[in-house]
């Protein structure tokens, strides 16, 4: 928290995340200007593709019917895009909705007006304390639905499904060959894969006289060196010795040092810098502990059991033939209990997302959308904390900048976990909801001891001590601060509002706004929305995309023949699939790009003066609270490569499963083989 001062910013909804606005008048309302505010917004242009896919009505938004007869075209998402790149653009028309369509009105203008902030939104340094547009996500439920298929038009130059390039350190990922058997010369990780004969060592002498032996350290090699001796296959390590599959994972570079310059070079103990490069695709977890996740394959057909098999490659996946799980996937004879055999290689599903590309403006630049119900994301099993299901709660909307020149690549989110100026409010005890300004104002009462939720540290985002600021989103939507275990209105006339049963709330629900057990552990403690600043340049090629995700936190669970699993994952045993048993969880807006994506949260955990964030130190290394991508050329893109085009993003989150945790997501597009 810093000063008294209170920013009310305009914020973005669930629906998108990149609020890349183009300041441009227009005097009538422009093509996708839902709220005609003569500005057409990425969230606009995001509800003129739902209306294209069927999935919103188009008297949602009359203006993205940009010719009036009751349809939206792609070529009409297009134009509703083009006006959000620049107003001014030829390609940007004003709409004429057709007869009958509903009006629409301005959103309401704010009368508490503050100070302007000293910070805009097109800073071109990232601060520490960034103090600019907060945005707060609104809970947008993640309905499955049967999304029509987007069929590729000649206005669309790319429309293709893309595959992640995986993060590698799967258990399989390093291979070795047979040395003799049936499968003599054939691809191995274990014996298991080699019948009648074994799988090559996993390291072996490099020099001395034993040069070429199985060794396990250097002292057995007679004066010569103990080294990996089987490759990576599949993923960024692919062709690297390894002697593990840990080594082959690109999104834990200091878990394994060789020498200064190779791949796996000794990191310094922070695990950052040039030593320590996160290749691939991941995502990047940082609470207590850091949590470096490959975004790798699965083995298909996906079957309980064994349950999911993780893989880089189709060298890791193989086929029952005979036994109990004739024509499942498996890794290993195991899998094909009574009298079976598994077979390889096999069919690794890895991740991806279809990316659609529209024409060129007169600026240089193109829309980009990637169609919800083309995200796909295998389940990460994630050791000690439960099974994470990622999966899109809506299209990703955005620009490429083929010429560059725009502002806003870099994205910076924060938020704070305690805006209550000063002291707080005693939490248990004997002066339990008194107010307090140190700890010991708030006594024990018995075994319960009370806990003063304040913020005296420096730092952070602004002080709100009502704990009631609101702020207004593009399309005309509020956002709302939270009172840690209280009840709040949804939305409607009373948003944000305190309540205890639906009926107070008209037109929404009444519920906790904190998603930690009983509606946060820090009875009292105001949480701030998240701030959202934009600041940088766009380079020839950069992008950028905003788009919602939706995480489902299940129970822990390690897959193998024999293993319970969890009811969430229903009938099937297999999670993320259409029957857990598990409410759908609420979107996520993510700010994905080309530049550089940094995740702040202050007063970590209501520990005040705490910070997670980029130059921030999280147990004994320096927190990962940062992706950046790369951008590509726009005429790679024309001949269908979008090889080593990557988004990078996150978001910050208060009470998680696993406390206050940054998540960041890196994706890598590889070319196809």
């Amino acid at each position: 928290m810093t000063g008294q001062m209170r920013v009310r910013t305009i914020t973005i909804g669930a629906a998108l995340c990149v609020a890349i606005l183009s300041a441009s008048p227009v005097a009538a309302v422009l093509q996708g200007d839902c709220n005609d505010n003569q500005v057409t917004a990425i969230n606009e242009v995001q509800r003129c593709a739902n209306i294209f896919q069927g999935t919103q009505a188009v008297s949602t938004c009359p203006p993205c019917d940009q010719n009036g007869n009751g349809m939206v075209a792609i070529n009409e998402v297009q134009g509703a895009a083009n006006c959000f790149g620049n107003t001014s653009s030829p390609g940007c028309r004003m709409s004429t909705p057709g007869p009958g369509s509903a009006t629409n009105t301005p959103a309401a203008t704010n009368t508490n007006t503050p100070p302007p902030p000293t910070n805009t939104s097109v800073a071109t340094a990232t601060p520490v304390t960034p103090t600019a547009t907060p945005v707060t996500p609104t809970a947008t439920p993640v309905t499955p639905t049967n999304t029509p298929e987007h069929t590729p038009t000649a206005t669309m130059s790319t429309s293709n499904f893309f595959e992640f390039q995986p993060g590698g350190g799967t258990g399989g990922n390093c291979r070795g060959t047979c040395v003799g058997g049936t499968n003599v010369g054939g691809s191995c990780s274990n014996n298991a894969e080699c019948p009648g004969s074994t799988c090559s060592p996993t390291r072996t002498c490099m020099g001395g006289p034993t040069a070429g032996a199985a060794c396990t350290t250097s002292a057995t090699c007679g004066g010569g060196t103990c080294v990996p001796a089987r490759m990576c296959a599949g993923g960024p390590y692919t062709g690297v010795a390894c002697a593990s599959g840990n080594q082959c994972n690109g999104c834990n570079p200091f878990s394994i040092c060789t020498g200064p310059g190779v791949p796996f070079a000794c990191c310094t103990a922070a695990g950052t810098g040039a030593n320590c490069p996160i290749v691939g695709s991941c995502a990047l977890i940082q609470g207590t502990l850091q949590v470096r996740l490959p975004l790798n394959g699965v083995c298909i057909p996906r079957h309980f059991p064994p349950g999911d098999i993780a893989c880089a490659s189709d060298l890791e996946c193989g086929t029952c033939v005979g036994g109990d799980n004739a024509g499942n996937a498996c890794s290993q004879a195991s899998h094909c209990p009574n009298g079976g055999t598994c077979t390889g290689p096999g069919d690794c599903q890895l991740s991806g997302v279809n990316v659609e590309v529209g024409a060129q403006n007169a600026n240089g630049e193109r829309p980009i959308l990637l169609p919800q119900e083309s995200l796909v994301l295998a389940p990460a099993y994630i050791s000690g904390l439960g099974t994470a299901c990622v999966g899109a709660g809506g299209d990703g909307v955005g620009v490429i900048d083929c010429n560059g020149g725009r502002a806003n690549i870099n994205f910076t989110l924060s938020r704070d976990h305690n805006t209550t100026p000063g002291g707080g409010i005693c939490a248990g005890g004997r002066d339990d909801g008194d107010p307090c300004t140190m700890q010991s104002e708030c006594r024990a009462q018995g075994a319960i001891v009370g806990v003063c939720n304040g913020n005296s540290g420096s730092g952070g985002l602004p002080d709100d001590p009502q704990c009631d600021d609101t702020f207004t989103t593009p399309d005309g939507g509020m956002n709302y601060t939270c009172r840690e275990g209280m009840m709040q209105c949804s939305s409607g006339v009373n948003g944000g509002d305190v309540c205890t049963t639906n009926a107070q709330c008209p037109g929404s629900s009444c519920g906790v706004c904190n998603i930690g057990t009983g509606g946060g552990p820090h009875a009292g403690a105001c949480n701030s929305p998240t701030t959202f600043m934009q600041a940088g340049t766009f380079g020839s090629g950069a992008a950028a995309v905003g788009f919602p995700l939706s995480i489902a936190l299940y129970d822990a669970y390690t897959p193998g023949i024999g293993a319970p699993t969890p009811p969430e994952f229903g009938a099937d045993g297999l999670p993320c699939t259409p029957d857990d048993n598990a409410p759908p969880p609420n979107a996520v807006p993510v700010a994905l790009s080309t530049g550089t994506n940094s995740v702040y949260i202050y007063d970590r955990a209501n520990q005040a003066g705490t910070i997670l964030g980029p130059g921030q130190q999280c147990g004994a290394f320096s927190c990962i609270a940062q992706a950046v991508g790369t951008g590509i050329p726009c005429t790679s893109i024309d001949q269908g490569n979008l090889d080593g085009f990557t988004l990078g993003g996150g978001f910050p989150a208060l009470d998680s499963p696993a406390g206050d945790i940054a998540t960041t997501f890196r994706f890598r597009i590889m070319d196809p083989p």
